[in-house]
Parts: C-alpha cells; structure tokens; sequence
C-alpha cells in the first residue's frame, strides 16, 4: 500500500494541498487505486485518476469504465470506491466461508483491457508456513489472438487436492466480435460474449487445466 504520487512521482496533481482527496486516496500495488469515503453519511466522493492510465471502477459486483481525471463518484454505503489500472489482470479465489474452504474454490480471474486491447499478470500462489520456498508462479497475457497461460513451479510446491482449478474468467473492454476460442484445437463451448457491454465470459468449469499448468487459448 502506498500513496498515489508514489506511482505517479510526475503527475502534478498529486502534490496538490488543495485537492482534497490527495493525502487520502491510495495504491494498493501497481494497478488498484482505493478512495475511501471519510465524511459520515456520505454518498459520494471526490477522487483523481492519473490520466497517464486509463481505468476501470468496481460498482455494485460489475465493472465499468471510467474516465481518468478529478471527479465525483457515486458511492453506495454498503462500498468501498476503488479503481483498477486497465491493462491488468486480478486473481482471486471464489467466494468461501473461511480460508480453509476459500483456498478449495476455484480462481476467479478478471482481465481489464487497455486501450490496444492487451492485458498481462502475474499470479503467486504459496503453500504452508513450513515451506515458503515452496510455491508457483502464473503469468496470464491476452492479445486479440490468444490468452496464454504459463505456470512455473518451485521446489515441491503441489495443490492440494481438488484445488488449483479456474473459475470464471471475465475479460472487460474486448471490442472485436468473438466467436469460437479454442484449446489445443478443440472447441471451447462454454463462453458468452456480450457485445454491448464489450465482455467475454468464459465460465466456471470450462478449463479443465488446473492453475499449475501452460496452456493457451486462440481467440477468433
């Protein structure tokens, strides 16, 4: 975690003592920006997005584009604003009621899409306290021809039984029409591309590969 400016050290803005939000708004890595709502009862915030990148805003369990630049954004109180750099990837298991079944679900994984229509990250998946050198790496990358997937292993790090599959994969912002996905040349059946909100779903159970192996899927 860490102040916007410190990501964005030549954006003027940020350095700004009279916007409000600047001593309050946060980096959470590289690519999620939080601003936090500090006025009891409110139902909006004032928040600035570097206009050196573009954005998508979580509202309400979806994502939309948003306009970089200072703004109000409406804020429910059942929320917290925060914002994601497009061309990013976030990894996250599926809902669970305690970590123990949460590690067991499958990974849900959203992809937000830059302005070229491109997007790449990196997903560190660890094991127990008793061996931390033990452990995995995934590299996810879309381009409008493929999405590839390449998994990279350390030591003795294994899944636990049943664990390791992918969940839904959401991709924002894809804007050519898509019609078939394959893997190693079969057809992947269970998708749906939307294109009026511009998304791709490809859904839970689809993926038969496991988070610990390479694969790639053509785009057409």
């Amino acid at each position: 975690m860490r102040a916007t400016f410190q990501n964005y050290p030549h954006d003027s803005k940020l350095f700004d003592k009279d916007f409000d939000n600047v001593y309050t708004q946060f980096m959470i890595g590289e690519s999620i920006l939080v601003a936090p709502v500090t006025t009891e009862n409110a139902t909006e915030t004032k928040v600035y997005l570097p206009s050196s990148s573009t954005w998508y805003k979580h509202f309400k369990g979806s994502y939309r584009e948003q306009p970089a630049g200072e703004q109000i954004v409406e804020v429910p109180y059942d929320e917290l604003p925060y914002f994601i750099k497009a061309g990013e990837i976030l990894f996250m298991h599926m809902e669970g009621q305690t970590t123990t079944i949460m590690k067991a679900k499958p990974y849900k994984i959203i992809i937000l899409l830059d302005v070229i229509g491109e997007a790449s990250g990196l997903m560190y998946i660890d094991g127990d306290l008793d061996n931390p050198v033990d452990y995995a790496v995934v590299r996810i990358e879309y381009t409008s021809k493929f999405i590839s997937f390449t998994a990279v292993v350390f030591n003795d790090f294994a899944l636990e039984s049943e664990s390791g599959k992918y969940g839904d994969i959401l991709v924002l912002g894809v804007k050519n029409q898509i019609t078939s996905l394959k893997i190693n040349e079969t057809d992947l059946n269970d998708f749906e591309y939307n294109s009026d909100s511009k998304e791709l779903t490809i859904k839970s159970g689809a993926i038969s590969q496991t988070v610990l192996e390479s694969f790639m899927i053509e785009i057409e």
